[in-house]
């Protein structure tokens, strides 16, 4: 799905006005997870996602060739009711979960148009950190594969 000519000609009108917010949605194997960037959750007409702000952060996604695979690096915390450590401390609630990142365009709380794909992924492991500097917080790094 691509953006109409209508679309373009709004966000282009709007330049100023419009934000970006990257979505998270997992799929853990008790349900789905859905996390957009910020402190404001959003529905999207079917599904609610939760604000992501201290739940989840993304290292950059480096560009690639198709047979070359570069792990993203998700950091979880401040550990939400949604996100329970149950789902970090059980490898059977996460091992495979399929993790999508998607951007999002905003002008004035409202999408406009559709989601832009930006990684998916697969958790393969999940530790929680261990240098000096991380171990107060109550992160965990899960690294996937594609």
């Amino acid at each position: 799905m691509s953006f109409t000519p209508a679309q373009i000609a709004f966000l282009e009108a709007n330049r100023d006005a419009i934000e970006a917010r990257r979505s998270f949605e997992i799929g853990f194997a008790s349900g789905t997870l859905r996390l957009i960037e910020g402190s404001t959750p959003w529905h999207d007409g079917t599904h609610t996602w939760l604000a992501a702000h201290g739940v989840i952060g993304a290292s950059g996604i480096r560009a690639s060739g198709v047979m070359d695979a570069h792990p993203a690096k998700y950091r979880f915390g401040a550990v939400s009711p949604a996100l329970s450590l149950a789902h970090m401390n059980d490898e059977a609630e996460w091992r495979d979960a399929v993790i999508h990142q998607r951007l999002l365009l905003f002008v004035e709380g409202a999408a406009v148009g559709p989601a832009i794909h930006i990684h998916r992924g697969r958790i393969s492991d999940i530790r929680r950190p261990e240098t000096e500097t991380e171990t107060n917080c109550p992160d965990f790094t899960g690294w996937l594969r594609q």
